[in-house]
């Protein structure tokens, strides 16, 4: 499109200044227009911040309109005489047309800059976000495509917008898409400022699991350390009546360790200290890896109005919280830590974590704090296995 329409306006350029010598009138015709017109926006198309692809079926109906008016205007002007009023108006009000266009476009340091697409500051951003996941290990979950295959990273979700419109007209299955946020399996999320590419759930399970730390025209999300909400969420677990416990996150860490985040609800005030343990059992029941500790943690805000009012609980210090000291209507983030045997690979499927609490007595025997759940009383609960 651009070798043609070039050819052609070089074209017309040379039939413009052949008329001119013989001192006619000459006007370009409608194929110019359109070429060069058309051509024009098609420029900025794979620009920064430029029109989608859906764009493209408003512009050559426009382009066409714009180009016949302005034409048929040329002409029509061509057949009056050289010293009308009539004529010099028209030559007037296309050169203001013209001038209004230029001179509404947008400042440069937003979609261009004149005689280079995009502007250099964001030529640069462009060139830092490729730079940001060239060094950084792990899929990239990314509204433009072209960024990824740029640095030669795996598509695995490739249109996020139809993705949503499937979702909600129950074409597609997204529980496979939350579980990959909530697991925090992307190292790097790129969207599109203001785009709305998820349904209410993705949305609900990317700021839960993922930070904005770059609010640009293109935003750069990271993991959080510690998500907002349980990546497996709980329905009413209760500890000897007073600990809720509403959700479980994992975290595979660097030095064999998986790492337990579990947030709860305090009920009631218990006076007791308890032990809270992790462990992990292969499929014969035999103890494989265990964590017994005091919670490890921290008191945070109710989780829940954290991400509906699309805050955050601030940095995570974990310390030691006896549960004597837990209180009533608060929420805590608890983090274990589970050293695992090396080389152990859990998404195998043939192992099975679980925690608990526990209180030694005087004597030296251990007591455990029941789980409720609909009616039912144990000593453990066995958690979601790791996807």
């Amino acid at each position: 499109m651009l070798g043609l329409a070039l050819v052609l306006v070089g074209i017309e350029l040379g039939r413009a200044f052949t008329h001119w010598r013989r001192k006619q009138w000459y006007a370009p015709g409608l194929a110019v227009w359109w070429l060069a017109s058309g051509t024009a926006t098609l420029v900025t198309v794979g620009a920064y911040q430029s029109g989608y692809n859906h764009a493209l079926d408003f512009f050559p109906p426009l382009v066409l309109a714009a180009g016949v008016l302005t034409a048929g205007a040329i002409e029509a002007a061509g057949r009056i005489g050289k010293d009308s009023w009539q004529r010099i108006g028209v030559a007037v009000g296309i050169a203001g047309i013209f001038a209004w266009q230029s001179l509404s476009y947008p400042g440069s340091n937003l979609y261009y800059s004149p005689g280079s697409m995009p502007a250099a500051n964001r030529a640069a951003m462009l060139q830092g976000l490729v730079k940001q996941i060239e060094g950084t290990p792990g899929d990239v979950l990314s509204e433009d495509i072209y960024l990824q295959l740029k640095t030669n990273r795996p598509v695995v979700y490739d249109d996020l917008y139809h993705q949503q419109l499937q979702a909600h007209a129950g074409q597609w299955d997204e529980s496979q898409f939350i579980a990959d946020l909530r697991s925090r399996r992307f190292a790097l999320v790129l969207l599109n400022i203001g785009s709305h590419r998820f349904t209410e759930a993705g949305w609900e399970a990317l700021n839960a699991n993922y930070q904005l730390i770059f609010p640009d025209g293109i935003g750069l999300w990271r993991p959080r350390p510690q998500p907002l909400l349980p990546q497996f969420a709980f329905d009413n677990y209760i500890f000897g009546s007073a600990f809720r416990l509403d959700g479980v996150s994992y975290e595979r860490q660097t030095g064999s360790i998986l790492t337990v985040s579990s947030y709860w609800q305090v009920q009631q005030k218990l006076p007791k200290n308890y032990t809270l343990f992790v462990h992990l059992l292969d499929a014969n029941g035999q103890l494989i890896a265990q964590q017994d500790a005091p919670p490890n943690g921290q008191v945070i805000p109710d989780p829940h109005q954290l991400v509906r009012q699309g805050l955050d609980f601030g940095p995570f210090n974990p310390q030691t919280l006896a549960t004597s000291s837990w209180q009533a209507g608060e929420w805590l983030l608890i983090s274990q830590s589970l050293p695992l045997p090396s080389g152990l690979d859990l998404r195998q499927g043939h192992y099975r974590l679980e925690i608990g609490m526990y209180a030694t007595k005087p004597d030296g025997s251990l007591e455990a704090l029941p789980i409720s759940y609909k009616g039912n009383e144990k000593a453990e609960l066995v958690l979601p296995a790791l996807q």
